[in-house]
């Protein structure tokens, strides 16, 4: 019978360390760094390590020195502001110092901390070979005190102070896909109401744009739930309305209240999941407001022009019910999108 293995024991692997200052241009912010390195591994697991309340990158080396010899490649950070500089000073100082450092803003900055050196890391594999081994599928976080809290609010602890943690790609994906789904109902659906089904003017068939009532009413509502803090629900609440609009689209050729009301189905949920997904990304950096709108509906209008692009292909291959296939599964994608990535980044919603 073998021996049980004794996890406090050191792994095989020999450790090296470097010390970094790593530089956030966009926030003018240094990040110094400890690397723990395992030599002889080709491909390694990463963990990153927030230290404590006036601590440093010095901070949590035995416990990083261990899980590294054991395989994994370690990084610890150091958050200015809540470093070992507060630590300096009179004790009246020291006290308002250790106040400032433990606002909901340093907080916020360790967790955009983290963000930086994750994204820095994906970067680098791209142009350093020494970054290759690192396997982005594998990341963990650890932290002591205040990283601890640190490393909870990034798996995604609900928090009371400030914006959620968000991830901008996911929200520029879902808007893409929302207005996808939306191209593709309306570029067909002339083709469908001007055809044998029913034989409707040019004048009839545009009076089905007052459906864009419906989703001014969406808007205001879902802006509400996102200024009580519900956005996150608002934002679910559409996906599942849009892939269910579909449902009632698909006999639209035999009822023309399926086709109304899967219209005012499908524009509440675009405009809903359109404006949960504004105010999320708002909330990241409301001083690069214009920036950060120009990226989103960068990626809106590539998203609608794909939508309208597939939908004609798909009315020319397989008649309308091509059109719900192709529009149910970008509807589809977008829903998994938005579970997969809440449960991921249960702050990198607009929550």
């Amino acid at each position: 019978m073998p021996a049980p293995h004794h996890y406090a024991a050191s792994g095989p692997c020999r450790v090296r360390e470097e010390l970094e200052v790593w530089h956030d241009e966009r926030r003018q912010r240094p990040i110094p760094c400890r690397h723990y390195l395992p030599q002889g591994v080709a491909r390694t697991p990463l963990i990153l390590f927030s230290h404590g309340l006036g601590g440093d990158r010095d901070n949590g080396e035995r416990w990083l020195r261990h899980w590294v010899s054991h395989g994994y490649r370690g990084l610890a950070l150091q958050h200015a502001g809540s470093d070992a500089a507060v630590m300096a000073g009179s004790p009246m100082a020291l006290r308002r110092a250790l106040t400032a450092a433990t606002t909901p803003e340093q907080s916020l900055a360790r967790l955009a901390d983290l963000g930086f050196v994750l994204d820095e890391v994906w970067r680098r594999q791209a142009v350093d070979p020494a970054w290759a081994g690192v396997d982005l599928e594998r990341v963990g976080l650890a932290g002591h005190s205040y990283g601890a809290v640190t490393t909870q609010a990034m798996a995604g602890e609900r928090r009371t102070y400030g914006p959620p943690v968000a991830e901008p790609r996911l929200r520029a994906f879902l808007g893409a896909a929302a207005f996808a789904a939306f191209s593709v109902l309306w570029t067909s659906m002339a083709f469908l109401l001007a055809g044998p089904a029913y034989g409707f003017s040019e004048v009839t068939i545009g009076l089905f744009g007052l459906a864009g009532v419906a989703g001014a009413l969406a808007a205001s509502a879902v802006g509400h739930l996102a200024d009580r803090g519900h956005g996150d629900r608002a934002t679910t609440l559409g996906w599942w309305l849009l892939l269910l609009s579909w449902g009632a689209l698909y006999f639209a050729p035999l009822s023309l209240v399926a086709l109304i009301l899967g219209v005012l189905a499908l524009d509440l949920a675009v405009q809903g999941v359109h404006v949960s997904n504004q105010g999320a990304i708002y909330r990241i950096r409301p001083e690069a407001r214009n920036r950060l709108t120009a990226a989103y509906m960068t990626c809106y209008f590539i998203g609608g022009a794909a939508g309208s692009l597939v939908s004609a292909a798909a009315y020319g291959a397989a008649g309308w019910s091509g059109v719900c296939l192709c529009g149910g599964i970008v509807s589809l994608a977008g829903l998994a999108a938005w579970l997969g990535g809440s449960r991921l980044h249960k702050a990198v919603s607009g929550a």
